[in-house]
């Protein structure tokens, strides 16, 4: 293998429905079985047999510990063990190992953090009503550009790559969305305090928008859960309030037509 060892961290809690094809999936992209770590936030449906089945490291917690926490500490295990490039992803589907490798030669080419973008003008976005089953994403896409300028179309997607020295910079970090009551935070408040460094390069990759991967996203997605996709928008705007108040910061100013 030409490349330098990597270590994927596969985030997951009660998603054994999707976490076997996943896991088979990254193996055959070519990542070895100890580079791959599945992450399990005190699952009930046996995510460690399906671990232990594909020969992958397997971390779990005694008690949740919410998404935040999880992707944190797949950051400092993945310090710990000295590698120099970290992936994560969701472990319910809606994440393609198959570009994982893409974003491994992102950051081999100089990226310090590299978002997927499920939403960009390359990424396959035939699934559809996308903008029903997108409405909060495209809400926090539009804040976000407002604050950074970076012209990024997903700053929400979970499938990142990371420089050891940005996982460094953010364990560094005291997260102020860690005082909401939800566990999510950290997707959103990691990109933007990266970016307001000012000292790192982000890159943005194209991905499918999938949302029948065979886990819970599958079901998430449906009219009958409208009302949680409402919440988690709220839920985004509120992290975005918080991170810009920590750090100073305030919306850009949009062109005048006039």
């Amino acid at each position: 293998m030409d490349r330098i060892p990597v270590s994927v961290a596969i985030m997951a809690r009660n998603e054994a429905a999707a976490l076997n094809g996943v896991i088979a999936r990254l193996l055959v992209a070519g990542f070895r079985p100890e580079e791959i770590t599945l992450m399990d936030d005190c699952s009930n449906d046996h995510p460690g047999e399906i671990a232990a089945q594909h020969k992958v490291r397997f971390l779990t917690s005694p008690v949740p510990l919410g998404l935040s926490r999880l992707l944190r500490r797949s950051l400092q295990d993945a310090l710990e063990r000295g590698f120099a490039y970290h992936i994560t992803m969701d472990g319910d589907g809606q994440h393609a190992p198959e570009y994982v490798p893409g974003i491994v030669e992102a950051l081999e080419a100089g990226a310090d953090m590299v978002v997927s973008s499920r939403y960009g003008p390359d990424s396959d976005c035939s699934v559809e009503p996308l903008e029903e089953i997108n409405s909060g994403n495209i809400q926090t896409t539009a804040a976000v550009e407002r604050v950074t300028g970076l012209g990024l179309t997903d700053p929400l997607c979970g499938l990142r790559g990371y420089r050891r020295e940005v996982m460094e910079f953010l364990l560094a970090q005291e997260f102020v969305t860690d005082t909401c009551a939800d566990p999510h935070g950290f997707v959103l408040e990691s990109l933007l305090r990266v970016w307001h460094h000012g000292g790192f390069r982000i890159v943005e990759l194209p991905h499918p928008a999938i949302y029948n991967g065979g886990g819970k996203i599958a079901t998430l997605y449906q009219d009958s859960f409208l009302e949680q996709r409402l919440e988690r928008s709220l839920m985004h705007a509120r992290h975005l309030l918080l991170v810009m108040r920590a750090l100073g910061l305030k919306f850009q100013q949009t062109p005048s037509n006039g």
